[in-house]
């Protein structure tokens, strides 16, 4: 069986790939590394084309370290989309998914949901899963993970739901230093999750008696925000990115949220940008490597990727990357 990760956030990715689950030589799919919302996957996935998958236009918004590109279905926080290759490499991504949906391998869907209320996407999977059935040869196998973080439960656990071809967990995050990562704090409990997936023998109705039945989500927005910040520009909540504006107000009742941004279809636009801003001054260290960059930019060098750059230096150096960004095109 090959595992597909849809994405939700980078998490799927890592996991799969720090457990060997992939062949390191083949494309990943579109959804890797980019939020998407799971519609916007369905979307996506039916058309086989990437119409409207990249941010227009691809302006930068600098949120803590990051340097995100946010759209109306998607957002980037590891690319530079700008540049031409980037967007070839994820257009060579989707037709090598598109040629794994026609064939007959078995496929093993890994999906985080990212809405802020989990039941979206849990509804959403059906619509998935038509797609699916309306695109792969007969018979071939086709299997969704749906994973919902936080919900606050004791322990990893399965949930209970009636597909045999769905299985649904809530993860939970495992006790680590204030300043981990989200990775640190959730790749057990992947691990967890994919080494059960894989295992033909727990698939199934009969697999299904020690589920947590009768469940209720928890709303959060640990996902469908980057650090309070939006990550779709015209959506709060994480889905219904294809859906008509008037659909939001629904969406945001069923999250008990209000937000008039929404509801007005209006840009969510990163307020106080300098929010994330350290007082310290400049080093000398700091600066030398800054200046080396800037001359690269300066002579095209497309082997750099500004994007992964900034995040890069401003989480090492406690930076935020405004300041990182606008202390490159300063230096002379």
């Amino acid at each position: 069986m090959r595992l597909i990760s849809l994405g939700g956030w980078c998490g799927p990715s890592q996991a799969i790939a720090k457990l060997g689950l992939r062949n390191d030589s083949e494309p990943l799919s579109p959804f890797e590394f980019v939020r998407c919302s799971m519609d916007a996957v369905t979307k996506f996935t039916a058309s086989g084309r990437l119409d409207g998958f990249f941010p227009a236009p691809a302006e930068v918004d600098p949120v803590s370290i990051w340097l995100l590109f946010r759209g109306k279905h998607t957002c980037f926080t590891h690319f530079d989309i700008r540049k031409p290759h980037v967007q070839e490499d994820f257009t060579m991504r989707m037709e090598f998914y598109q040629m794994l949906l026609r064939s007959n391998t078995p496929l093993l869907f890994v999906r985080t949901a990212i809405s802020c209320n989990p039941q979206h996407e849990l509804d959403e999977i059906e619509r998935f899963q038509n797609v699916l059935s309306s695109i792969r040869p007969r018979g071939a196998v086709s299997r969704v993970v749906l994973i919902v973080h936080d919900q606050k439960l004791p322990q990893t656990q399965q949930l209970f739901h009636h597909d045999p071809n769905l299985m649904l967990w809530s993860l939970e995050y495992s006790d680590s230093a204030d300043n981990a990562g989200l990775f640190s704090r959730s790749h057990q409990g992947y691990e967890n999750i994919l080494l059960t997936a894989i295992r033909e023998e727990t698939w199934g109705d009969k697999k299904k008696k020690n589920c947590l039945r009768d469940f209720r989500f928890r709303c959060h927005q640990n996902l469908s925000h980057v650090e309070g910040v939006p990550i779709f520009t015209y959506n709060c909540i994480g889905y219904g990115t294809t859906l008509a504006s008037h659909a939001k107000k629904d969406l945001l009742r069923s999250c008990n949220l209000q937000c008039s941004t929404c509801e007005e279809d209006s840009l969510h636009v990163v307020k106080d940008e300098g929010q994330w801003d350290s007082a310290s001054a400049w080093t000398n260290e700091e600066d030398a490597a800054l200046a080396h960059v800037k001359r690269k930019l300066g002579l095209l060098d497309d082997n750099l990727d500004i994007v992964q750059f900034v995040e890069a230096f401003s989480n090492k150096h406690k930076r935020s990357a405004r300041q990182t960004l606008g202390r490159i095109e300063q230096l002379q």
